[in-house]
């Protein structure tokens, strides 16, 4: 008896001294147009995992570095001194989020990302109520009334998408659904001459439906360009 107890003894006093990697877990619900701050560790590798793929990591930081895989973001520190803030930009398709990342001296942070997909079965619910060529009429006209679907997140966050001379091509509004995404995008002439466009030059991968709203901009008008895209997880 003596001899188990002692051996019991050892094991227990091997378990307490031997180095462990401890993970600590956080569950967070995060809000549409808001930013949430977040503890990461300064010198481990970091995981925010999602309920969903079709993730995008954005950030300007060169202190952070981000790798996705999948529905599961890896976060590390470039420099593990720095413990100030870093902004990312998640974009999913059930919406965009903003998390400022604050570098802490702890173990490696598991990060779950709650997000309710009740407006993400509406949108699928809306896309299935027509038929196809329906589906791209309705969001084509919702884009134009600035109103989004049943479901459908919308964000006013402008990008530069030029792709002709003098001719500015600014994303102002996209739409996100459950299968489709849209965007509206100003087309400003800056040139002395007008501008004739078609339809058929905003046609790339994952293109759907193009409406204009003139073919033709004289210099210093302006016309808007109305896309509907497949959802790949994001409307770009």
């Amino acid at each position: 008896m003596r001899l188990i107890k002692y051996n019991l003894f050892v094991v227990l006093l091997i378990l307490a001294i031997a180095p462990q990697r401890v993970v600590a877990l956080q569950v967070i619900s995060p809000a549409e147009g808001e930013s949430m701050f977040v503890n990461i560790s300064q010198t481990e590798l970091n995981l925010i995992q999602f309920p969903f793929g079709g993730i995008r990591a954005y950030t300007s930081s060169p202190k952070v570095d981000i790798k996705v895989q999948s529905h599961q973001v890896l976060v590390t520190m470039t420099d593990p001194q720095v413990s100030k803030p870093q902004e990312v930009f998640f974009s999913t398709p059930h919406g965009t989020y903003l998390l400022m990342l604050v570098p802490k001296g702890i173990p490696a942070e598991t990060i779950v990302m709650k997000i309710s997909k009740e407006k993400f079965e509406e949108a699928e619910e809306w896309e299935k109520e027509s038929d196809y060529v329906t589906r791209l009429k309705e969001l084509i006209k919702a884009l134009y009334a600035g109103i989004p679907p049943s479901g459908y997140s919308m964000s006013a966050e402008k990008e530069d998408v030029s792709m002709w001379e003098g001719v500015e091509q600014t994303v102002t509004m996209t739409m996100v659904g459950a299968g489709l995404a849209g965007e509206v995008q100003d087309l400003t002439n800056h040139g002395a001459l007008a501008v004739n466009i078609e339809e058929s030059e905003f046609y790339k991968e994952g293109v759907l439906a193009v409406a204009l709203s003139s073919h033709e901009i004289n210099p210093g008008s302006k016309g808007q360009a109305f896309i509907v895209r497949r959802n790949s997880g994001s409307s770009r």
